[in-house]
C-alpha cells in the first residue's frame, strides 16, 4: 500500500470491506492540489476568482484524510497548496498530526507562481519542542513567514533543511540554525531578506550547501566540516582564507567571465583542498588560457545558451 500514490491507495477501500480502511496506515502523505483535488478545482485554480473556493476545497480534503488516518507510522507528510496565514488554524492542526505521528520528514510548501501571497503563513514555532519533535530529520518550507523566538530549542535532530522563497532575516536565520546541530544539508532559494549567510558556528556535520537566486546575499561565510558547495546568481566573495575542507564547488551565474581572474587566482587560496570546481554560464570568453589550469584541481564548463 505505501508504494501507491495516496489517491491510488485511498480507492482500494472500495474492494471489500477488509479493505475499507486499509490505505488510513498509508506511511507517505502527498496532500496537493494534484493528488487529492479533481481536475475541475486545478483548472479553476487559473482564474483569481477561484483561489478561495480551492483553498477552502482543499482544506476540507486535507483534515478528512487527516482524520481518518490512523496517525501511526507516517514517513512523510507533504503539503502542497496555495495557503496563507488565514489559513493557520487548519495549518496548525495538520503540523500538530505530524508531531503526533513522529513524522521523520515534513513539507509545508504554499508557494504561488502566478500570485503574490498577500500574508504568508506564520510558521508556529510554539508547537514544536525539543521532546516532541525528536524524530523529524528533514523539514522544507516554501512561502512561509519565519520569526523563531529567542529561546526556541525544536530542531536538534534535523539533518535536512530546505527553506524556498521564506521570509526570514538574518538574525533569525542564525538562530533557527543554531538549532540544528546535526544539520547534513541546508538548501536556501529565493530567500529575499538573507544579506549574509554564516554557517561558522554550525558543528561539521553540515557538508553540503545549496544556495539558489537570493537576490540581497552578499557574502557567504563556511562551515569548516563543509565539502560542496552549490551556488547559483551573482558572483560575490566566500569566506576568507582558513582551514576549509571544501572540495566540490559548483557554480551557475551569468557574470563569469567577469570573475575569471578571481576564481582562477584568488579561489584557490580561499579554498585550499578544492578538488572539484565545476562553471556554468550562458557564455565564456576567455582571454588568457593559462587560467584555466590549476594543479591538482579539476575544472568542469558547461555553456547554455
Amino acid at each position: 500500500m505505501s508504494k501507491l500514490p495516496l489517491r491510488e491507495a485511498a480507492r482500494t477501500s472500495i474492494l471489500s470491506s477488509q479493505w475499507n480502511r486499509t490505505w488510513c496506515s498509508h506511511t507517505n502523505l502527498n496532500l496537493s492540489y494534484r493528488s487529492i483535488m479533481s481536475r475541475r478545482y486545478i483548472e479553476r485554480d487559473i482564474r483569481p476568482e477561484g483561489r478561495k473556493l480551492n483553498a477552502e476545497e482543499f482544506i476540507r480534503r486535507v483534515d478528512a484524510i487527516l482524520q481518518q488516518h490512523n496517525g501511526g507510522g507516517v514517513e512523510k507528510i507533504e503539503v502542497i497548496g496555495l495557503l496563507e496565514n488565514e489559513n493557520a488554524y487548519h495549518i496548525n492542526g495538520w503540523v500538530n498530526f505530524a508531531i503526533k505521528s513522529k513524522t521523520k520528514q515534513l513539507v509545508l510548501d504554499f508557494r504561488s507562481f502566478h500570485w503574490p501571497i498577500d500574508e504568508p503563513y506564520n510558521f508556529a514555532f510554539q508547537i514544536f519542542d525539543a521532546a516532541n519533535m525528536e524524530n523529524l530529520q528533514s523539514l522544507k518550507l516554501g512561502s512561509i513567514s519565519l520569526k523563531p523566538p529567542a529561546d526556541f530549542k525544536g530542531f536538534q535532530n534535523l539533518k535536512r533543511l530546505k527553506l524556498l522563497d521564506v521570509g526570514i532575516t538574518d538574525e533569525d536565520l542564525q538562530l533557527l540554525l543554531s538549532n540544528c546541530n546535526c544539520l547534513e544539508f541546508l538548501g536556501i532559494y529565493c530567500c529575499k531578506l538573507i544579506t549574509s549567510l554564516r554557517t561558522t558556528h554550525l558543528s561539521t556535520q553540515l557538508k553540503h550547501l545549496y544556495v539558489y537566486e537570493c537576490p540581497c546575499l552578499k557574502e557567504i561565510e563556511l562551515n569548516s566540516g563543509l565539502t560542496t558547495l552549490e551556488y547559483i546568481g551573482p558572483l560575490i566573495p566566500l569566506a576568507p582564507p582558513g582551514i576549509y575542507v571544501l572540495t566540490n564547488l559548483r557554480i551557475k551565474s551569468w557574470d563569469i567571465s567577469d570573475s575569471l581572474q578571481y576564481i582562477f587566482t584568488e579561489l584557490p587560496s580561499t579554498l585550499p583542498r578544492l578538488e572539484m570546481l565545476t562553471l556554468q554560464c550562458r557564455e565564456l570568453e576567455v582571454a588568457d588560457t593559462s587560467l584555466l589550469y590549476i594543479p591538482n584541481l579539476l575544472v568542469d564548463f558547461h555553456l547554455t545558451g
